[in-house]
C-alpha cells in the first residue's frame, strides 16, 4: 500500500534527525563547528588550531629578538674597530725607517754605511790588574791603528747613567747576573744610533784576523777582521756624545 505523502515526509525528517544525532556522537560536528576538517584546522582553512597546539619551541617575543639583534651589531662593530687599530699599529711598525735619525731613540745599531765614532768605556780608578792591563793594551792598539776615540770614565760620578746604559747595552749588570768589567768599547753612529763593538778580547782578535790571507777572506765575505769592523770612522767631535 502506498503511504500518505504526509507520513512519508514525516519518516524521512525522522532519519534526517537520527543521522545528525549520529554524526554529533561521533564527533563530526561540535559547539557550532559545521564539519571535522574545520574541527581540526580551524574555520580559516589553514593550520593555525593544529600549529598552536603542537609547536614545541614557540618564538620568542618580538623584544628579545630586537635586543640580541642590537647586541649582535655592536658586537660586530667592536670586533671591525679591533681590527681597524691592529692594522694600523702593524702599518706603522712596518713602515717605520730605523735609519732615519729623526726616529732612533739611541737604541737601534749602527747601519753598515752609517758613519761612526768609537767609544770607550773606561776606568781611571781600577784596581784590578787584568782589566787594567787590557785597558791600556786596548787604548794603546785603538792609538796604533790610529782609530780616534772618546773615553767614558766608569769612575765619574758625572757619567754614571751613560755608564750603567752603555754596560746595559753590552750585557752586563746585575739584571743579567753579569759582573761588569773594563774596558768596553762601542759603535756611536751620526743618526743617534749606538752599538755594541765588544771588549779588549774582541778587539785582540779583530787585530789578529788581518794576518788572515787575502783568497780567504775574499771566499770568506762574512768572516770579520779590523779592517772589516772599523769602517766609516770619524773623529768622536763630529759625533754628539750618547
Amino acid at each position: 500500500a502506498m503511504m500518505p505523502p504526509r507520513a512519508l515526509k514525516e519518516e524521512e525528517e525522522e532519519e534526517e534527525e537520527e543521522m545528525e544525532s549520529m554524526v554529533t556522537r561521533e564527533g563530526g560536528k561540535c559547539d557550532g563547528v559545521e564539519n571535522e576538517e574545520e574541527a581540526v584546522f580551524g574555520r580559516d582553512g589553514g593550520d593555525t588550531a593544529l600549529s598552536v597546539a603542537t609547536a614545541p619551541n614557540p618564538s620568542p617575543p618580538p623584544e628579545i629578538v630586537r635586543r640580541s639583534w642590537d647586541e649582535a651589531e655592536e658586537q660586530e662593530k667592536r670586533d671591525a674597530k679591533e681590527e681597524v687599530e691592529d692594522d694600523a699599529d702593524i702599518d706603522a711598525t712596518e713602515g717605520r725607517d730605523d735609519s732615519n735619525a729623526d726616529d732612533t731613540d739611541g737604541s737601534i745599531e749602527v747601519q753598515p754605511n752609517e758613519k761612526r765614532s768609537v767609544l770607550a768605556l773606561v776606568s781611571e780608578g781600577v784596581i784590578d790588574r787584568v782589566q787594567s792591563s787590557n785597558q791600556r793594551r786596548a787604548l794603546f792598539l785603538l792609538d796604533a791603528r790610529g782609530v780616534p776615540y772618546e773615553k767614558v770614565d766608569g769612575m765619574d760620578p758625572a757619567q754614571r747613567e751613560v755608564r750603567e746604559g752603555l754596560f746595559e747595552l753590552a750585557g752586563f749588570g746585575a739584571a743579567n747576573g753579569k759582573a761588569v768589567c773594563y774596558p768596553q768599547f762601542f759603535f756611536v753612529g751620526e743618526h743617534g744610533t749606538i752599538s755594541y763593538v765588544g771588549d779588549f778580547d774582541r778587539l785582540l782578535s779583530l787585530n789578529d784576523s788581518s794576518d788572515i790571507p787575502k783568497e780567504i777572506l775574499d771566499d770568506h765575505p762574512d768572516l770579520e777582521t779590523w779592517e772589516r769592523v772599523f769602517v766609516n770612522l770619524v773623529e768622536p767631535a763630529v759625533i754628539a756624545s750618547p
